[in-house]
């Protein structure tokens, strides 16, 4: 789970949900395409946007502790010079 591509579709996904209504209406009130990706797009993607960073994170850590489970060293001996 997670990856860009995984990102990529929810992303996407979350930005063909929005009505074109919304898009019509910001348009006959004046918004430049900017204002329509800073005050309508960003903030109705944002959910989307939190769920992809967390998946994200959740996907980082598990590459991270995988090599460091796998590479710990037995149980050392409890007496020293003893195998």
């Amino acid at each position: 789970m997670g990856g860009t591509g995984f990102n990529m579709i929810v992303i996407y996904t979350s930005l063909q949900s929005i009505p074109a209504e919304v898009y019509e209406a910001a348009k006959l009130d004046g918004a430049t395409p900017l204002q329509i990706a800073l005050k309508i797009k960003i903030p109705m993607v944002a959910p989307s946007l939190v769920l992809t960073f967390f998946f994200s994170i959740i996907a980082t850590l598990q590459v991270f502790s995988e090599p460091t489970t796998s590479s710990r060293s037995p149980t050392p001996c409890p007496r020293p010079g003893v195998r």
